[in-house]
């Protein structure tokens, strides 16, 4: 599980700045998603996929994440996918990154 203080960094940035690039496991149930909120139990650990989550939600007590794949629009939910929040599910919690930039040093702050 990841740690609340880990959400509320990933929320805090997406609100602040927009989405953040995330790495995760992509197994077939992944492949075949339609729609609806992903919560994989097959504990799938091999990171092969980089993602953007976009946003976060509540569907019937279930916390997610919204995000956006590459496989286009014919894929997932128009190209975006929910999946569960909290868990760490395949593993998309796990290796996240966004950048801060330094607007004082580049001299674009006035």
């Amino acid at each position: 599980r990841r740690t609340l203080l880990e959400q509320a960094s990933m929320m805090s940035e997406i609100y602040a700045r927009g989405p953040i690039e995330c790495m995760m496991a992509t197994p077939k149930i992944f492949e075949d998603y339609s729609g609806g909120v992903l919560c994989d139990s097959s504990n799938a650990t091999h990171i092969s996929h980089d993602v953007e989550i976009v946003g976060w939600g509540v569907e019937n007590e279930q916390k997610y994440w919204i995000a956006r794949n590459s496989w286009g629009t014919a894929w997932g939910e128009e190209g975006f996918f929910r999946i569960c929040k909290g868990t760490n599910n395949l593993m998309i919690e796990s290796a996240c990154a966004w950048v801060v930039p330094d607007l004082l040093r580049s001299g674009l702050l006035l």
